[in-house]
């Protein structure tokens, strides 16, 4: 992982660590009617990392 990669993943880490942050996040691109449907007190932060499998195939092929 490059310096900069590694920047962005802390960075998106943070953003999303904040409850509060997802639900604004949330609320900006899902229309009312859906947004009525969730319960953000159910949110809750999770110390862990995703990769998908096709990324994860191409960050293997690029090494």
């Amino acid at each position: 992982m490059t310096l900069m990669n590694a920047r962005h993943d802390a960075s998106y880490k943070h953003l999303f660590s904040s409850p509060k942050v997802v639900r604004h996040l949330v609320e900006g691109f899902i229309p009312d009617e859906e947004i009525k449907r969730l319960d953000f007190s159910t949110l809750e932060r999770m110390n862990a990392s995703y990769v998908s499998e096709d990324l994860r195939s191409s960050t293997t092929t690029a090494s």
